[in-house]
């Protein structure tokens, strides 16, 4: 056999082609339960296409082409080897003719096995596209199953917030009922301006407790609020109202271990930590956050580095961390960062100790600015427990959580656990500042509306006489008892006295007390509010108007102590 005769053979073609393996393909009516998905079905299942099916097919499109390179270079060795035949003359023609038409045979051979590879090479392109467009279309799925999911989420929570708002807008109708009911019955009344008739506010409405509630009813100290209050309306930045005043003290407290009855724990830290908390309470004063996140942060490395992240000093950054997250008003990362300090100082100080019962207390406030009465109860008792075994029943800081964990038994409707609390509270204070104090009355105030969601309103009613009684009998003395506001108001109702100006004297005399003892405030308001409910309009809004005046002249009185305070800031400053 002559070398063109082996070229040509078959066994020589097979020998040149590359070998590839056979993809295997499954339609997706084969495989429903990959394909097969629904969008809005979250717990359907779906699948991506397979990365090493996508490698296959590469495999075999490289190798095809090989094949189709291969079978062209044969093609091209057939057909010279073909024109030599034709043209060698030592060949008998019978011969030359045979070998022609075998060359002939072998190179149509030749040309369906090039086709058949191109069209394989083809068929395997379009089908890593199809597999492409596939992993594409998986992709968007994922993507819009995830939108869904979010889109279900955001249509929970907003379902959740307009059924809120639509209790509330009930209850705003009501209110709206009730005010035109109070103005059509005084609307004869020509001597009554706006405040006078009959618009002051009833505490025995139902209205929603984000209207009502306020820091002292969450165990924040009268100055504390005010300065909270005060700040928003005249927007005044103080450092008293910041870090220092309370919570900062209170925390540095804890490296030495006393209670709140000792000195200021100020002497006892140290003093880079010391300065850390002055220079945070004034950026905080400030409004500048970022500055004291970043300056607290850093402080924090450090403290982990050298003394390690279970240390007291770390403890105390974290609670430092909460502090400024509660300036913020982000109640829910200040809880986070003080579980943790918490846990610290258990593993430190013990579970009984001054320095978790405070941390406790600050938990239970966070909670309760939250909403979240169930678990400020929980954390307000548990300061409660400890600060009577660490400083006494008897003990004015006993009393202010004794109010904190009333406050949540009354949104929690435990109206007698309520009721225990601010009865203790108000024992305590009583005691050890005086009847007519501002924690007293405060106290007293938050009894009084434990017994009114009772139903016990002549025990409240009696309670309120009790306080605007003694703190006009401190001002003006006993023999003056006739001339009390609330004598005064009754006597204006049973003789229907219609002009203000006579009894405008008794009205300064009132607002004198409440400017020493501005306890009673809600007293009166309150007092009004049951005049109201008795039809007793006259005398509720000659309360009504020495709240007012109260209010107003108090207000007053504030915008001139903290521009006096600004001047003397700013002259220190100077110097």
């Amino acid at each position: 056999m002559s070398v063109v005769d082996a070229l040509c053979t078959p066994q020589r073609i097979h020998r040149r082609m590359p070998m590839f393996r056979r993809p295997e393909y499954q339609v997706p009516e084969e495989r429903p339960d990959v394909y097969r998905f629904q969008c809005f079905d979250q717990d359907s299942s779906y699948s991506f296409p397979n990365n090493d099916k996508m490698t296959m097919l590469d495999e075999n499109i490289e190798q095809t082409r090989q094949c189709c390179q291969g079978l062209e270079a044969l093609r091209k060795d057939i057909e010279l080897s073909k024109d030599q035949t034709a043209q060698d003359s030592s060949i008998d023609d019978e011969l030359r003719r045979e070998k022609l038409n075998k060359y002939n045979e072998e190179l149509a051979r030749l040309d369906t096995g090039i086709f058949d590879a191109k069209f394989n090479m083809d068929l395997f392109i379009y089908i890593k596209a199809l597999e492409a467009d596939k992993h594409k279309s998986a992709a968007l799925n994922k993507r819009l199953r995830e939108e869904n999911a979010w889109l279900l989420e955001e249509l929970t929570a907003s379902q959740k917030k307009s059924q809120k708002l639509d209790l509330e807008i009930i209850d705003l109708k009501q209110d709206l009922e009730n005010f035109k009911y109070l103005h059509s019955l005084e609307k004869f009344d020509d001597s009554k301006d706006d405040f006078d008739s009959g618009r002051g506010t009833d505490i025995f409405e139902s209205r929603p407790l984000s209207h009502t509630r306020t820091m002292q009813e969450l165990g924040f100290d009268p100055e504390e609020e005010e300065g909270q209050e005060n700040s928003n309306q005249l927007n005044v930045h103080s450092p008293t109202n910041s870090l220092t005043t309370r919570s900062s003290q209170n925390d540095l407290m804890l490296h030495s271990g006393v209670t709140s009855a000792s000195i200021s724990a100020l002497d006892d830290a140290p003093t880079d930590l010391k300065n850390l908390y002055f220079m945070v309470n004034q950026l905080l004063a400030q409004g500048n956050f970022d500055s004291a996140t970043l300056a607290t942060k850093k402080y924090m490395e450090r403290v982990k580095k050298d003394k390690g992240d279970k240390s007291a000093d770390y403890a105390s950054i974290l609670n430092l961390f909460a502090t400024i997250y509660k300036e913020q008003k982000k109640f829910k990362e200040a809880v986070i960062f003080l579980k943790q300090a918490l846990a610290i100082r258990e593993a430190i100080y013990g579970e009984e100790s001054a320095a978790v019962a405070c941390t406790h207390s600050t938990i239970a406030v966070l909670f309760g600015r939250m909403n979240r009465f169930a678990d400020s109860e929980k954390h307000a008792q548990k300061t409660v427990d400890l600060r009577k075994k660490i400083q006494g029943a008897d003990h004015t800081d006993v009393a202010k959580f004794l109010t904190t964990l009333g406050t949540a038994q009354l949104n929690l409707k435990k109206y007698k656990e309520a009721e225990a609390s601010f009865q203790q509270a108000t024992d305590v204070y009583e005691k050890k500042t005086g009847p007519i104090e501002t924690l007293t009355l405060k106290s007293k105030t938050q009894l009084c509306q434990a017994l009114i969601k009772q139903g016990r309103v002549q025990e409240a009613e009696v309670k309120y006489r009790e306080m605007i009684s003694t703190a006009h009998q401190r001002k003006y003395g006993a023999s003056t008892s006739t001339q009390m506001i609330l004598n005064v108001a009754e006597d204006r109702e049973v003789n229907k006295r219609k002009d203000p100006s006579i009894d405008d004297e008794h009205v300064k005399r009132c607002v004198q007390v409440v400017k020493e003892a501005p306890g009673i405030l809600p007293a009166i308001k309150a007092m009004a509010s049951i005049y109201r409910r008795e039809k007793k309009f006259d005398a509720a809004s000659l309360l009504d108007d020495v709240a007012h005046r109260a209010s107003k002249e108090t207000k007053n009185n504030y915008q001139v102590a903290s521009m006096e305070t600004s001047t003397i800031s700013d002259a220190s400053n100077g110097q």
